[in-house]
Formats: structure tokens, C-alpha cells, sequence
């Protein structure tokens, strides 16, 4: 029988999968607009240092700044913020 508890362990490898999705997807968006790191980070009105931080997943953003981004890239702070793993075609 499977057991329904996920360990410790398992939590924080689906956490760093998670954070990895979530990294390739705002740094490719803001690289397929072609804008260089420090320029994105001017037009969000941040440093460039806050949105590396931003990128590489070891700083969460406020609401309201994933909000902001979302916008400057034409996207939506649940495709570039939040995992889309599990989520079934018809559950978008």
C-alpha cells in the first residue's frame, strides 16, 4: 500500500522543481521580449540585484510587483509565478 504522506525530503525536491519551472519561465519571457536584466528591472522601477534575486527563485516578489512584471511582459502572474505540473489541459 502506497503511503498518502509525502517525507521531507520529497517536499523540498518538488519545491526546487517548482522553483526551477517558475525561474526558466520569467527569465525566458522577459529574454524572448529581448530586454536585458538591468533595462526589465528599470521599466518595473527595482534594482537589478532585486530581480536577479527574482529570477534565480531566492526572493519571493510582493503581490503587487508580480503583478507589475506579469504586465511588463504581457503574461499573467499564474503562468509566470505558479507551476502549471499537474495541472490537466482541461483544468486551465
Amino acid at each position: 500500500m502506497k503511503s498518502i504522506f509525502i517525507s521531507e525530503k520529497e517536499r523540498e525536491q518538488m519545491k526546487q522543481k517548482e522553483a526551477v519551472n517558475i525561474l526558466y519561465k520569467l527569465k525566458a519571457a522577459r529574454v524572448n521580449k529581448g530586454i536585458k536584466q538591468k533595462d526589465f528591472a528599470e521599466q518595473i522601477g527595482i534594482s537589478a540585484q532585486y530581480l536577479c534575486s527574482i529570477e534565480r527563485c531566492s526572493t519571493e516578489p510582493r503581490r503587487d510587483l508580480m503583478i507589475k512584471i506579469a504586465k511588463a511582459l504581457n503574461s499573467s502572474v499564474q503562468e509566470l509565478f505558479f507551476s502549471d505540473e499537474g495541472v490537466k489541459e482541461d483544468d486551465k
